[in-house]
């Protein structure tokens, strides 16, 4: 492996995530990562979408890691040190290393959970798969003989587990994030899940999608004073009344409940498969929101 004198988290640092595929990409493109998908990732290496600010659980990690790394020094005996390796084998492929031996033949993989859910899975010896991935792309790129998966709650309750080289699964790794770069430099996109939004960059519809933003804001706000109005009459004015200067009246309707269709079911034994004779058909809709 190749190393790089750029601290984990600057500004060089994250460059050089943007022009390689590390070991958290690895697991997205492999789609084990329940919190991206290729797509996401595809437009972050194309440029077409700032990456994610750190959540808390990741500033949790990042501020505990140091003091999980000294502790796993003392139980191990085993000196470890920071570093960002890069592949000789492929010169997309890198990692950032919580820990590496100066023989350079055992990686450390750091994990610091809010709670102790990792933590239980690591006593059964049991590894979620989108970091065995991470671990398997590390020593892939670095060419170590082991990386020791250290999940660390706090002084008195962590745990490690022994983690090997698996050729042929770092070689399905290696194929995977190829054909992925494929798409990066060409900048064709990945498919994406059914689900998930298109990221639309064109200036025009950007610009109609900002002013439809600013009038809904608007609405929101022009919302908010009404109910409050609103509540303040109600409050006073209990019965139907009309305020001619302003054309305003208050009405007071009553309205039937609704029909509990779940003790309708219950009582005369109705399953959802009898109801889905009755069903319409399904209709298509669209809704525009918000996303901070």
């Amino acid at each position: 492996m190749n190393n790089t004198n750029f601290e984990q988290d600057s500004l060089e640092w994250l460059k050089l995530r943007l022009s390689h595929i590390g070991s958290s990409d690895i697991a997205v493109i492999n789609e084990t990562n329940p919190w991206k998908s290729p797509y996401v990732l595809w437009l972050e290496e194309t440029s077409q979408k700032e990456p994610d600010k750190p959540n808390k659980a990741m500033e949790h990690g990042k501020m505990t890691e140091p003091r999980a790394r000294e502790k796993f020094m003392i139980e191990t005996e085993i000196p470890v040190v920071p570093n960002i390796a890069l592949s000789k084998k492929w010169d997309v492929a890198m990692a950032s290393l919580d820990g590496i031996t100066l023989d350079l033949k055992t990686i450390v993989e750091i994990k610091c959970p809010l709670n102790r859910k990792l933590l239980d899975f690591a006593c059964l010896k049991e590894i979620p798969p989108y970091y065995f991935d991470q671990m398997q792309w590390q020593l892939w790129v670095t060419g170590s003989e082991k990386c020791i998966f250290f999940v660390y709650l706090n002084d008195t309750e962590f745990e490690m587990i022994d983690v090997y080289p698996d050729v042929k699964y770092q070689e399905m790794l290696v194929n995977k994030a190829k054909a992925f770069w494929y798409l990066v430099k060409n900048k064709e996109a990945p498919s994406r899940n059914e689900n998930e939004a298109e990221y639309i960059n064109n200036p025009k519809s950007n610009d109609t999608a900002s002013q439809w933003r600013y009038w809904k804001e608007k609405e929101l706000e022009a919302s908010e004073n009404r109910k409050a109005l609103e509540e303040v009459l109600k409050r006073d004015y209990t019965h139907k009344s009309y305020f001619p200067s302003a054309q305003v009246q208050i009405n007071w309707i009553e309205r039937k409940g609704s029909v509990n269709w779940k003790a309708v079911q219950k009582t005369w034994c109705i399953t959802e498969k009898d109801l889905e004779d009755y069903r319409n058909n399904s209709t298509i809709y669209s809704t525009i929101s918000i996303i901070d």
